[in-house]
């Protein structure tokens, strides 16, 4: 998707018309955030997480400690190695 095109968090919630990428059997969330792992310039992979309420979008706090979070598994995975 775009976090791994652009290298950077994005985030989308239908109740702000936000562009959905609609799947069979998928539960329809209403929000979701995905985060990039990067290890320097390469990506390793993407966390994502989804809400199904209604009523909650993911806030600029979410994105930043979502974000938070795949830098942290980032290093954890360096480290491992």
């Amino acid at each position: 998707g775009m976090a791994a095109m652009t290298g950077e968090i994005q985030t989308a919630t239908r109740a702000l018309g936000g562009e959905f990428f609609d799947v069979s059997e998928d539960g329809s969330p209403n929000s979701i955030i995905a985060a990039p792992v990067m290890i320097d310039d390469e990506l390793i992979g993407i966390i994502t997480a989804v809400s199904f309420d209604k009523n909650r979008a993911f806030s600029t706090s979410d994105c930043q400690n979502f974000s938070l979070i795949a830098a942290l598994g980032a290093i954890i995975i360096t480290q491992s190695n």
